[in-house]
This record gives structure tokens, C-alpha cells and sequence, in this order.
């Protein structure tokens, strides 16, 4: 018979409903006994510890609690300390030349001492000529008379046969550490100068580095805590208090809010702003130098200047402070909201007119920002202590009273070109002679306004903010939108 024939089939169950049983939940994995296939199955089982950060991963992926490495946290820090360090040394050397700029003197005259002592001395010498022209005038000519060169008038020393300096422009008198005034050629000319300088050289376009870095990251990391603490204490209910201006709903609160946590926090670093001003302004060498760094600076100006209540609200300090960590962050943080609201651009719409429009108002703001900054370096050169504060340029011999004082004496008694040389009568016709004796003549004063007055020594450092608000412009125009920051426009 044939096999496959339906007659011997097996038979098939009625049905399969009672035949399933469910898979259990139960996983087991049980090695092989097999020693050779153990050996000849290669291992891929990944290891769940992470390969070790580099210090530039600002972001790395941290490992649990049971496996938590010390280096593993600290080496992030370290990372975004050293680009924060690498950042401020690109910036140094221009904030150098521009506290530089701001902080010397340069009076019209070149002369360090009054009008009315000069006038005087001048009263005594045309008498003392005349006489002696009188008494030739009267001579008998047949007397035998040797005509002997007219000595120079004696010049001043002080209660120890020093000779005291009359002049700026006087290179005998000049300490070793003063860099000599020269043509104000902008931030630019003065970092060459002071790198070009023997006392001084280009590691010193470095001063003040560390505390810079310092400054501005405890800047960064203060102020929005300060911000966030005003935010929850008077808007606790207002969802867009954090959002920027632009989209605030109340922008006057926000705004207030925002200057106020500015200010707080340019306050509370005050001292460390000073310190970098004086350091920054020190001469470099070692014989003359105040301070050996930002911790020796903070000593002593506590024991020399009335302790650390007199860095915080001495009245030459104070003031200064107020103004420029109010004004400053007020016309900075207003720039979005005034373009938008008041201007009616739109950065979405049109994003090249707002580009221009935030160039335009950077730059219109440096014209209030930096009299301002300027009367602030000043107050903070000033030494208040015992000891002489030696600057690597010049610097007023007599103190300010305030920031009004600073702008009314800069406009007053400085000039914005090199000094002019004080010339005293000579007997040739239609020439004077300067106090070396050289030759000149008269047409060499005639100068513009602009040069003879003191305006530009307020605006020390206007090129190098509109050069990096050019910047900003320019980066603003290749990024999108949403790649621009929200804290509007940015100055060196």
C-alpha cells in the first residue's frame, strides 16, 4: 500500500484552544558548560564606566553616584577657566592702552606748576634785563666792558637739593618710569609706546590680566543670581520677567530690575575694579612699582587708604561706581526695547536696518559712557594713602574733588594734541625760543580748536569701541537670528 494514502494519516486533534500555555517572565541566562566554546566566543560586553573627559568637554557626560570621580568634575572647571584666561589676554592689551589713555595728563602748557608763579618769575627776568640793558645804555664807551653770555635763571629744588620738575616736556627732570608724552595717536599708538618703552615693555600690555579674568567671571556668574532673586521677590507672578525687553509685557519693571542687579553687582566688585586700575597704571619696574599683584594691592590699600569701608564708600569711589554700573547697563539693555518699540524695527523683518540701528545706538552711548569711565580711572589712580602712587604716565599733580571736577579740569587745563612748549622773548626779530633754545616761529601755534581744548581726553578709546561695535555688526549680518545674544550690543 502506498504510505502517504489518507487511511494511514495521523490523526488530528478535535482543537488547539487547551494546547497554548503562555511564555514565562522569567529570564535565565545560563553560561555554556563547553570550556572550548567559551574560549572561541569573543567578549563584547561594554564596560558602563565612561572614558575619562578632556579638559575642553565643557559638557561631558558624568558618571553615576557609586562611580563619581573627582577629576571627572573639577577638569571642566579648569577648562573654562583656561578659555576664560585665553579670552581676556586677547582683550588686554587694548584695555591697557585705553585705561593708559584716559588716566594721563596733558596739560596745554606742559608746565606743572600755576599761571601766576610763571608770570611772576617772567616779571623778574624782563626787570633784571632791563636793568642791565639801562646800565650798558649809560656806560662810558671808552671803559674796557667783556660782554658775557646771560646766565640761565636758576631752577628750583626742594628741602633736599633736589630740582624740582616745572614741566612735562623737561627730559632731565623726567623719572625713568614715565612714558613721555607723545602724539595721541589712539589705543594703538599707546600700546606700541608702552611696549616700545625701557621700563616697561610688551609684557606689560598683560597688567591687571587675572583680575580682569576675575571681574568678569564673578560677573558672569553673580549677576543673574542677583537678577533671579529680584525677579522672585517683586515680579513672583509675571511668566515673561525673565524673557529679554523686547518681549517682556511690563518692559519698565524688567528694566529696573535688570540695571538694579547690574549695579549690585558692579558694587560688590568695586574693590576688584579699583585693584585692576592700579595695577594697569603702576610702573613696571621693580624699584618703583606699588604693588607685587592683586593680593599685595588689596592689603595695602586696606592698611594705607581706611580699610575696605573706604574702597566701597569713599566719596571719590562711591559715586563714580553708582554712575557707571547704572548708566552704563541702562543704555545697553534699553537698546532692543528702544529699537523695536520705539524705532519700530524688527529684527525678524528686517535685520540689517535692526543691525544698524544697534550700531548707531552702541556707538551714540559710548558719547555718555566714556566721560564718565574716564573721571572713574582718574578718581581710582588717586592715592590716598602715605606713600606716593607711581604712575608709568603722567597724572595730575593736584587732586580731584569729584566726577564733575575731573570733566570741568580736563576740559579746562589739557589739551588734545602734544603740549605746547612754553617760550620765553628773544632778540631776534619775529622768533621766540622754547625753554631747550631752539628756534621757532610763530606760525607753528596756529592749531585748530579741536587740539587746543581737552574735549578728546574725554573720548579716550571712542576708536577702539566703534571698531568693536563694527565687529558685532558684522557678525550680527552673517548669523541668523537666533544665533544673536539677547543682551544686545557689546563694547571692548
Amino acid at each position: 500500500m502506498d504510505s502517504e494514502s489518507p487511511a494511514f494519516a495521523a490523526p488530528r486533534p478535535a482543537s488547539l484552544r487547551n494546547l497554548y500555555s503562555p511564555p514565562s517572565d522569567n529570564w535565565e541566562f545560563v553560561p555554556s558548560s563547553s570550556p572550548t566554546s567559551s574560549a572561541a566566543t569573543p567578549d563584547h560586553s561594554w564596560s558602563t564606566r565612561p572614558s575619562k573627559p578632556s579638559v575642553f568637554d565643557l559638557s561631558p557626560a558624568y558618571p553615576s553616584e557609586d562611580d563619581l570621580d573627582f577629576r571627572s568634575v573639577i577638569k571642566p572647571l579648569i577648562g573654562a577657566a583656561l578659555l576664560q584666561f585665553a579670552g581676556t589676554a586677547i582683550a588686554n592689551p587694548f584695555e591697557v592702552g585705553k585705561t593708559l589713555l584716559q588716566i594721563q595728563w596733558v596739560p596745554k602748557s606742559g608746565s606743572l606748576v600755576s599761571e601766576t608763579l610763571d608770570t611772576e618769575e617772567t616779571e623778574e627776568d624782563e626787570g633784571e634785563l632791563s636793568d642791565s640793558s639801562e646800565a650798558s645804555y649809560f656806560q662810558d664807551p671808552s671803559e674796557t666792558t667783556t660782554f658775557a653770555p646771560t646766565p640761565h635763571r636758576p631752577r628750583r629744588v626742594d628741602e633736599q637739593g633736589y630740582v624740582i620738575r616745572q614741566s612735562v616736556l623737561d627730559r632731565s627732570t623726567r623719572p625713568d618710569y614715565i612714558i613721555p608724552v607723545g602724539p595721541q595717536e589712539g589705543v594703538w599708538g599707546m600700546i606700541k609706546r608702552v611696549g616700545r618703552w625701557k621700563t616697561e615693555g610688551w609684557l606689560s600690555l598683560w597688567k591687571g590680566q587675572l583680575t580682569t579674568c576675575v571681574i568678569d567671571t564673578a560677573t558672569a556668574s553673580i549677576q543673574p543670581l542677583i537678577n533671579l532673586a529680584l525677579i522672585m521677590i517683586f515680579q513672583p507672578f509675571d511668566p515673561t520677567a525673565s524673557l529679554p525687553l523686547a518681549y517682556t509685557a511690563r518692559p519698565a519693571p524688567a528694566l529696573t530690575i535688570s540695571i538694579t542687579s547690574h549695579l549690585i553687582t558692579g558694587f560688590i566688585l568695586s574693590p576688584l575694579d579699583l585693584i585692576r586700575t592700579r595695577l594697569i597704571a603702576q610702573a613696571s619696574s621693580s624699584a618703583d612699582r606699588s604693588y607685587t599683584g592683586p593680593l599685595d594691592a588689596l592689603n595695602t590699600i586696606i592698611a594705607e587708604e581706611g580699610g575696605l569701608y573706604s574702597m566701597y564708600f569713599h566719596p571719590n569711589l562711591f559715586f563714580p561706581t553708582i554712575l557707571d554700573n547704572s548708566i552704563r547697563p541702562l543704555l545697553s539693555l534699553s537698546a532692543p526695547f528702544v529699537i523695536s518699540r520705539v524705532l519700530g524695527i524688527s529684527e525678524e523683518s528686517h535685520p540689517v536696518a535692526h543691525g544698524f540701528a544697534e550700531f548707531a545706538y552702541s556707538s551714540a552711548s559710548l558719547l555718555i559712557t566714556l566721560p564718565i569711565e574716564t573721571a572713574r580711572r582718574r578718581l581710582q589712580v588717586q592715592n590716598r594713602g602715605r606713600r606716593s602712587f607711581k604712575a608709568c604716565v603722567e597724572t595730575r599733580p593736584m587732586p580731584y574733588v569729584g566726577v564733575m571736577d575731573v570733566i570741568w579740569c580736563v576740559l579746562t587745563e589739557e589739551r588734545s594734541g602734544v603740549p605746547k612748549r612754553r617760550r620765553r622773548k628773544s632778540r631776534s626779530k619775529g622768533k621766540e625760543k622754547d625753554e631747550d633754545g631752539s628756534e621757532q616761529s610763530e606760525a607753528l601755534d596756529k592749531e585748530s580748536w579741536f587740539a587746543d581744548s581737552g574735549v578728546a581726553q574725554l573720548y579716550r578709546g571712542f576708536g577702539t569701541g566703534i571698531w568693536a561695535n563694527v565687529i558685532v555688526f558684522a557678525l550680527g549680518l552673517f548669523s541668523g537670528p537666533d544665533d544673536k545674544p539677547d543682551g544686545g550690543w557689546a563694547e571692548l
